[in-house]
């Protein structure tokens, strides 16, 4: 699952890179620059993550029905 992880996130360096490749001479100069720009981007994308885990977790806490009510209605429960 790591290469998958690492293509996706080389897949989306990709697609900013390629309106910088005229300013470097290509989009990447080494595949270990390849891996460490994809390392840092699932770094990014895993620290996002743990902010809004921490953010529904929070939310949950200090106002369940406002969480509660949503899902129910997401899924066919009326209130």
């Amino acid at each position: 699952t790591d290469d998958a992880a690492y293509a996706y996130a080389a897949s989306l360096l990709h697609d900013d890179g390629s309106s910088a490749s005229s300013n470097n001479g290509g989009w990447m100069s080494s595949s270990g620059e390849y891996r460490q720009r994809a390392t840092e981007a699932l770094a990014e994308v895993n620290r996002k993550l743990a902010l809004v885990e921490s953010l529904a977790q929070r939310v949950s806490r200090d106002s369940p029905a406002k969480v509660a009510g949503p899902l129910l209605r997401l899924h066919g429960f009326e209130l």
